[in-house]
This record gives structure tokens, sequence and C-alpha cells, in this order.
């Protein structure tokens, strides 16, 4: 997976919003999560990213709940990124080949 510096592909921060969730993106938190996505998704101008810094745990509803992010998304003409995430979550998009359907950036040290 190779990942792209956040500061660098964010040249209109204008355009973007981000969104940090916190915990866990699993089954019980998946849903409120989804939600706010959509309607993220609907409010932003061009970009939504996921911040997912303070997530610990991402199982297959956190999974599903990001891909039907995507999905939305794209459905808007959208773009939906990933960022900082753990060595563990990158492990789980790993595992399960999303890192090759999501743009995952990193932040700048």
């Amino acid at each position: 997976m190779q990942s792209i510096p956040l500061l660098d592909r964010m040249a209109d921060l204008s355009q973007v919003k981000v969104v940090r969730p916190e915990g866990g993106l699993d089954q019980h938190s998946s849903a409120r999560f989804s939600q706010q996505l959509e309607q993220s998704l609907r409010e932003v101008d061009s970009t939504l990213v996921v911040d997912l810094q303070q997530i610990d745990v991402l199982d297959v509803h956190g999974l599903l709940a990001l891909v039907s992010g995507l999905k939305i998304a794209r459905q808007l003409g959208k773009q939906l990124m990933l960022c900082s995430a753990k060595p563990s979550v990158l492990m789980v998009l790993e595992l399960t080949r999303l890192d090759s359907v999501f743009e995952i950036l990193e932040a700048k040290a």
C-alpha cells in the first residue's frame, strides 16, 4: 500500500471536511457512524476525510459502514478518503484488500 502525504494532497482545504470517529467502528457504533458519514457526505462540497487516528477496533460492521460511505460518495460525485490509521486498522484494511479501494492518506509529522 502506498499512502499519500495528507498535507501535500489537500491543497484546497475549503473543499474538505474531516470527521474523526473515536473508539471502535464495530457492531455497536457502525450504524450511527454510517448515518453520520452519509450526512457529512451530503453536506461537504467535494471531499470527506475520515481520520482514523482514534479508532482502536475495526470489524466487519465498521468496514461495511466505510464501504457504504464510499458508494454514497461516488454516487454523489464526491471523494471519501481515509487518513491516520493505526497499524492494527491498516492491517484490517490490507487483509480485506480495501487498502486498494480507499485512498489512504498519511499525516505529515
